[in-house]
């Protein structure tokens, strides 16, 4: 990255976090650069190194070819106290899916409902996942959804229904 345009004692050098790699410069410029490119006179800007920033950046391959096999969808519906936010069970769910190894799932919203008893609500969920190793069943997701609720039960007291 070139510092020169940039008054150094308005300035930043950005690097990456607890490490010395210099990605670039961010600050004020020099007087001098303000003027001969008639900017404002407090006129600010940034500078990164592409191939700085790309070598930062972990080289793990996020890639996963499309299963061959169908993707299964199910429900789960959770009966929690009203004041719960959902935010809280919809994390909670999403980190604690113990999905099978080589399979890529998904969790979505579909219903928040709150009927006559305004001391809960019902929160459901979808589940949608597809192995790359086999054709799942019905029943193995229904476990998974069966393990999740059960965790959610003895975290926020949430029933399955």
């Amino acid at each position: 990255p070139a510092f020169k345009p940039f008054d150094m004692s308005r300035s930043a050098i950005v690097t990456v976090a607890n490490t010395k790699n210099v990605l670039g410069i961010i600050g004020e410029f020099k007087t001098s650069v303000t003027k001969n490119l008639k900017l404002p006179l407090h006129s600010a800007g940034f500078e990164l190194g592409t191939v700085e920033l790309m070598d930062a950046v972990p080289n793990k391959s996020t890639y996963m070819p499309i299963s061959k096999y169908p993707k299964i969808t199910q429900d789960i519906s959770l009966k929690v106290p009203e004041s719960l936010p959902f935010s809280d069970i919809y994390n909670f769910v999403t980190e604690n899916i113990n999905a099978p190894e080589n399979s890529e799932y998904t969790i979505k919203p579909i219903d928040i409902y709150q009927g006559e008893d305004k001391k809960h609500k019902n929160i459901t969920l979808r589940l949608s996942i597809a192995s790359h190793a086999k054709t799942m069943t019905d029943q193995e997701v229904n476990d998974i959804l069966d393990r999740v609720a059960e965790k959610v039960s003895n975290k926020f007291g949430a029933a399955r229904i």
